[in-house]
């Protein structure tokens, strides 16, 4: 068996780095992995960074996430590709746990993992709050035995795909900006492919700074507004795209947000709100933008 590790990177050089010799590090042997870097149209010394490791590096032009990962794909010679971040820090056991997962449970089609920021800093715990609660959330609508759910588990943590899921899903949707994870795991949920959440904490290098985290969710809002016109009837009624639909997700958003925050952390609750308050609302945002483009046209 052989793992295809296809590290996502543009114009982080120093961070991709660190993240390759994390990966150099591994307690399994060489033979049974390969690295593949996909540079999404970089303009530093990325490829002088990745010309120093044991990796296969290809350079696109600048098209985002979706067709980086698609290259991937299409490059790997690996049984098993595994999507990473290029600012990713990873126990040494991380490919061992991969390899061994899939030779013992031949029935499972993904596996994904828990990351966590590397820096303990106040806005750092605000970010891996709202991820872990996401996540929690996500995993049990995921198991949740509804014809279909509103929240999927993205195809993302560090996740392990066997390479013929790519086969029975398709690729990765190249016309999404983001959230191309939860597009594909809608798929994966139609085609009954299974997935297992591992545990193991794998460490991100950089924190994002309030103003791009809210740019980002604000993105997200704007794709998934999109993502529920493209699959239509298979979201729940209650939050479609109609404007009643737009109400409600504005007034039910604080409600969300504070509850997802007390169950995780009761007494951190009235610190962490507000800044939870305000990444749920730069989503909302987003998806109301979708929503008046859409309905200009």
């Amino acid at each position: 068996m052989l793992i295809s590790v296809v590290v996502l990177t543009f114009n982080r050089a120093q961070l991709l780095k660190t993240c390759l010799e994390s990966l150099s590090g591994q307690d399994i042997s060489k033979k049974k992995y390969e690295i593949v870097v996909v540079d999404d149209g970089s303009t530093d010394n990325t490829y002088s960074i990745a010309n120093k490791y044991d990796v296969w590096y290809i350079k696109q032009k600048h098209s985002g996430v979706s067709t980086a990962r698609n290259n991937g794909i299409r490059n790997a010679k690996g049984d098993i590709i595994c999507f990473v971040a290029d600012d990713y820090l990873f126990p040494e056991n991380y490919l061992a746990t991969i390899n061994d997962f899939f030779k013992k449970h031949k029935s499972v089609d993904v596996i994904s993992f828990s990351i966590l920021t590397k820096d303990k800093s106040f806005y750092s715990q605000i970010n891996d709050l709202h991820y872990k609660t996401r996540l929690r959330g996500t995993l049990s609508v995921f198991n949740s035995r509804r014809k279909f759910p509103d929240a999927i588990l993205p195809a993302s943590g560090a996740a392990a795909f066997r390479k013929e899921v790519f086969n029975k899903v398709g690729l990765f949707d190249e016309n999404l900006p983001c959230l191309e994870d939860i597009d594909l795991a809608i798929r994966m949920k139609f085609s009954n492919l299974k997935h297992q959440y591992n545990p193991l904490k794998i460490l991100r290098q950089n924190n994002k700074p309030l103003i791009p985290s809210l740019k980002e969710q604000f993105y997200k809002g704007k794709n998934y507004f999109f993502l529920k016109k493209k699959w239509g009837s298979s979201f729940k009624p209650a939050l479609k795209t109609s404007f009643l639909g737009v109400l409600l997700v504005f007034f039910v958003t604080p409600i969300l947000s504070l509850l997802r925050v007390i169950k995780l952390y009761f007494f951190k609750a009235v610190f962490f709100f507000f800044f939870m308050l305000i990444l749920d609302y730069a989503f909302f945002l987003g998806y109301l933008s979708a929503y008046i483009e859409f309905f200009k046209k």
